[in-house]
This record gives C-alpha cells, structure tokens and sequence, in this order.
C-alpha cells in the first residue's frame, strides 16, 4: 500500500537529542525519511535504528542549501504528505496529523499545504518560552507531495511552488523548537553553529534569525 504520510527532516550532529524529535511523530507517519548532512557523530546510525532511510552526505559549510536539501528529500518520500521536522524541534499534539491530512485530502486544489505554530524555548523541560514576541511562527510543514512545490533559498528557506496555497491550524499540533538548549552545553559546538549561521546569512543575503536570549538566561 501506498505510504500517505512520510516524516522528513534533515539532520546534523543530533545524536543525543534525534530520537526524541523523531519519537515525537514517528506512531502518526507512514515512512521516515532523512539526510544527514555532514554528521560527526552516529545521528546517521540512531535515525536507521528508528526505522528511518537516509542518505549522508559529506557537505562543508559553502555547500550548505537548506532549500536544495529539502526538496532533495521531499523528492525521496514516497507518501501521498509530508510532514518536515527539524533535529532540534519536537511536535506536541501529533495525533492531529491524521486529521490535517484528510482535511488537505478534501482541499486539493484550494491548498496544498498547512502551517503549523512554533514554539522556541530555553529548556527542554519547556518552562521557560523564548522570543515570544514571534509567536505564533508560522511554519508551512504539513504539504503534499507534488514536484511542482519547492524549498527555496540557502537560508530562512521557504515552501512554493505552482498553484500553491497553505491554509493555517488554528487548533492542533505545535512545533517545539530547542536550538539554544540543545547547543549551550558544548561551547565548540556553540561556536561552530554561530559560525555557519553567519556564513550562511551572508550567502543567502539575510540577517541572522534569532537572539542569544537562551544564552542570557542561561548566564553565558
């Protein structure tokens, strides 16, 4: 039987955080697909031991394209939708996603694609949220599979394509971002995510997203 729903994500030095942001959908998806971008340690390993299939790819920093790398593997999914997660993120309330999925089932050709509110904190416990003021940051995540919808931009990457349309949840799953939290403990890998996000602004012509407001509360 065809898959309906694949979870895609593309990751890079996850290893002690991936299974939780993989767990945190894999009982609602159909197929779990991922690139791994250049990882140093065994994220490729724990995502095949979570049933996921994936290619690793050798990629320096001025090959970084976020863009190209999501619609190569929006391109490797096999289900009807796909569902896009980062490492660093976790999706509470994922039971919804079956539903969304009927609802863009019964809308195709109206939209193709459904946003999703994201979360940023400093903790994983999630008490304390983080950039408030960007709430509800929408993330068109939740899109069908159609080779006409892209990714576009090395950077602050963006979901279009021929036709396209999103709608909004107003009610339902929310996308949990833990980038400061994930990172603040190893100040090499601190420093080196700084250094890409830098790098790769520049190339793609963008302000860097974010505040160190993690960094503050954490005292550092």
């Amino acid at each position: 039987m065809e898959p309906v729903l694949s979870l895609a994500m593309v990751v890079r030095d996850e290893a002690q955080h991936i299974e939780a942001a993989v767990r945190s959908v894999l009982d609602y998806v159909d197929e779990f697909i991922f690139i791994d971008s250049g990882s140093a340690d065994n994220t490729f390993e724990r995502c095949t031991a979570l049933g996921g299939r994936g290619v690793r790819l050798d990629a320096t920093l001025m090959l970084f394209d976020f863009g190209a790398w999501k619609t190569a593997i929006s391109q490797m999914c096999r289900g009807q939708y796909i569902f896009l997660l980062d490492g660093d993120e976790r999706l509470t309330g994922a039971h919804y996603l079956s539903d969304m999925v009927d609802w863009l089932d019964r809308q195709r050709g109206a939209y193709d694609a459904i946003a999703l509110p994201r979360r940023r904190w400093a903790d994983l416990a999630m008490t304390t949220q983080v950039e408030k003021s960007a709430w509800p940051d929408w993330q068109a995540r939740l899109y069908a599979n159609d080779p006409s919808i892209r990714w576009t931009g090395v950077l602050h990457e963006t979901l279009s394509g021929r036709h396209f349309h999103w709608g909004v949840s107003v009610e339902g799953p929310v996308i949990e971002h833990f980038v400061d939290p994930l990172h603040l403990a190893d100040p090499e890998r601190r420093t080196r995510r700084r250094l890409q996000r830098e790098v790769l602004a520049r190339r793609a012509g963008v302000r860097v997203e974010g505040t160190d407001e993690a960094e503050r509360l954490a005292g550092r």
